[in-house]
C-alpha cells in the first residue's frame, strides 16, 4: 500500500482527526467558530467519508451526490456504536471521551480505507478532484448550509450544574429515612459542571453547623466533584426536611438545593 497522492484525502482526514480530538482534550475550555466547524467536521463527515471510501472505493460505485450524501448519513452508526461502547465503558459519555473516541474510530476506518483502496487498479479508484465542477461545488455547498442551520436550531444553550445526593452504598435512594435527633448519617455529595467553563462552588449544609461552609476546587466544564460528610440529625421529630445549598461566586442566595426527607423519631440515649 503506497501513501501516494491519489491517498491525501483519507490522510488529511486522520490528521484533521487527530487534530479535533486532541483540541477537544487538551483544550476543554476553549470555544470558537473554529472549533464548531472542525468538530462538525470530526463528528458527522469525516468518519464518514472513510467509511464510504471502505465500502465504496472504485470510481464508478457511486456519483458524487451519492457519496457526499453517505459521507453523512454513514458517520451516524459510527457515532452510534462509539456512543454504546462509551456508555459501558469506565469513561462514560463526555466531550473528551466522545472525542477520543471518535478519533480512534476515523483512524481505524481511515487506514482501512487506505487498503481497501490498495486493492483497486489506480485507474479505478475514487480520488476527489482538485477542481470540483460547479454542481459539486453547490452540492457542498448546501449542505454545510444545510448542517450550520441544523447545528443552530440543535444546539445546546441551557447551563447548568447537576447537584445531588447520594447515599453510603452510592445509590440515589438507600440514605437513612430514619433518624433519631443527633443520630450521624452519611451521605455523598456530587456536583457535575455544565456550565461550558471552570467553576468554583461553596456548599452549606444548615441543619448541621459543625459543617460549616465547603469549598470545591476549581471543577472544569462537564468535571465532577464529590464529597462524603458525616452528618448529625438536627433536634426535632416527625417530617423533617434536611437542607443541603450550592452557591456560586457572588451568590447571596442558593443557586441550587436540595432536600432529603427523614422521619425524625426518638431521641439520642445519654
Amino acid at each position: 500500500m503506497k501513501l501516494d497522492q491519489q491517498n491525501r484525502d483519507l490522510l488529511l482526514v486522520m490528521v484533521l482527526a487527530v487534530t479535533v480530538g486532541a483540541w477537544v482534550v487538551l483544550f476543554p475550555d476553549v470555544q470558537s467558530p473554529l472549533r464548531v466547524v472542525l468538530g462538525f467536521l470530526a463528528m458527522l463527515a469525516l468518519p464518514g467519508y472513510a467509511l464510504m471510501i471502505v465500502l465504496f472505493p472504485r470510481r464508478s460505485d457511486l456519483d458524487f451526490a451519492d457519496r457526499l450524501i453517505l459521507c453523512l448519513g454513514l458517520s451516524v452508526p459510527v457515532i452510534v456504536l462509539v456512543g454504546v461502547i462509551l456508555n459501558y465503558s469506565p469513561f462514560m459519555i463526555r466531550s473528551a471521551s466522545v472525542a477520543v473516541g471518535m478519533t480512534i474510530a476515523t483512524v481505524l476506518l481511515g487506514g482501512m480505507a487506505l487498503w481497501r483502496r490498495s486493492r483497486v487498479p489506480l485507474p479505478e479508484r475514487f480520488t476527489p478532484e482538485l477542481r470540483p465542477s460547479t454542481t459539486q461545488v453547490a452540492w457542498v455547498v448546501s449542505f454545510a448550509l444545510m448542517a450550520f442551520v441544523v447545528y443552530w436550531v440543535a444546539r445546546p444553550n441551557e447551563r447548568f450544574t447537576e447537584f445531588y445526593v447520594l447515599g453510603p452504598q452510592g445509590g440515589l435512594e438507600n440514605y437513612a429515612r430514619q433518624l433519631r435527633p443527633g443520630e450521624a448519617f452519611t451521605v455523598t455529595l456530587v456536583l457535575r459542571n455544565f456550565e461550558r467553563r471552570r467553576m468554583e462552588y461553596r456548599l452549606r449544609v444548615p441543619f448541621d453547623p459543625a459543617i460549616g461552609e465547603l469549598h470545591t476546587p476549581v471543577i472544569a466544564h462537564e468535571g465532577t466533584w464529590a464529597r462524603t460528610l458525616r452528618l448529625k440529625a438536627p433536634a426535632g421529630s416527625g417530617r423533617t426536611q434536611l437542607n443541603f445549598e450550592l452557591y456560586r461566586p457572588g451568590d447571596s442566595t442558593p443557586y441550587r438545593q436540595l432536600y432529603l426527607r427523614v422521619d425524625l423519631v426518638g431521641s439520642t440515649q445519654p
